[in-house]
């Protein structure tokens, strides 16, 4: 039983950290670093801020395009779009390992390509923003001053209301759950449409433009209510109503909306696994 986890587990690892993986990551570092070069500038002539409020700026920032949620959502699914891996032994792993584990595994490295992209990015924010940074957990009297200062790159920063109206800590634990049920919804989305058509590659591209231009309309043609069906605007904060807000979803609505699609496309993934033609799928003519 211990030979056959940790089997399933290596094999997860080694899918989720291959070469495109790996560039996407240090793709989404490099605009990242971009984006908190200018909060460094000001920091560094300011007082020093939480380890967590670089973070924070990167993926609260209200503006769509360009936005740093843009990029993070553009390199994670272009990476995302490789799934479900099929090379030309894949029928030889069928055979080995059945198609419901064979599927579970490919949902498993996704996930953790996911986790392993939000640590790194989270990681990297600190790093960015060393040695002006503390272990403190507060927003600190120094925010506002840096939002005026930090705001002309891609007119970035973090909404007032979310400063005004919650901890720093709930607002980075909401941001990460939102960030994870959000690529983790555009996963299963993936595998779904690459199952039902097997010569579909790199439809995570697609994908991520269609749900941006969506939310592109929603913004600037259609009514508010049309964000409710918005996974681009359920997954940011600066688009969630935190209280005073009616217009706008609130927080519980995207969570319920999230975990319903989840649940709704992990069912169809699992029954569309048992019956893809392998032959389609593992064609060399496709990879």
């Amino acid at each position: 039983m211990n030979n056959r986890c940790s089997s399933f587990v290596r094999v997860a690892f080694y899918e989720a950290f291959d070469r495109i993986g790996v560039l996407s990551i240090l793709a989404a570092a490099g605009m990242n670093l971009s984006f908190l070069s200018e909060l460094h500038t000001v920091v560094k002539h300011s007082a020093p801020v939480s380890f967590l409020t670089p973070f924070l700026f990167i993926w609260c920032s209200p503006r769509i395009f360009p936005s740093p949620h843009f990029f993070m959502s553009a390199f994670m699914f272009f990476s995302l779009s490789r799934y479900p891996k099929a090379g030309s032994d894949l029928i030889y792993h069928i055979v080995r390992m059945n198609r419901i584990k064979w599927i579970a595994c490919e949902i498993a490295s996704m996930l953790l390509y996911i986790f392993a992209f939000t640590i790194c990015q989270f990681m990297l924010s600190i790093f960015a923003m060393l040695p002006f940074v503390t272990p403190s957990v507060d927003w600190g009297e120094e925010i506002l001053i840096l939002l005026e200062s930090a705001q002309s790159k891609w007119n970035g920063g973090i909404p007032y209301a979310i400063i005004y109206q919650l901890k720093q800590t709930d607002a980075f634990a909401l941001t990460i759950v939102l960030w994870l049920l959000y690529c983790a919804f555009g996963e299963l989305v993936i595998l779904v449409t690459r199952l039902l058509n097997p010569r579909l590659k790199f439809l995570g591209i697609g994908l991520f433009f269609g749900l941006y231009f969506y939310d592109y309309i929603c913004e600037y043609s259609l009514p508010y209510v049309y964000r409710y069906f918005s996974p681009v605007a359920l997954s940011r904060m600066s688009y969630l109503n935190l209280g005073f807000d009616p217009s706008l979803p609130p927080i519980r609505y995207s969570m319920c909306f999230y975990l319903i699609c989840i649940t709704l496309f992990t069912c169809i993934t699992v029954l569309l696994a048992k019956h893809v033609n392998i032959d389609d799928l593992s064609s060399r003519t496709y990879q």
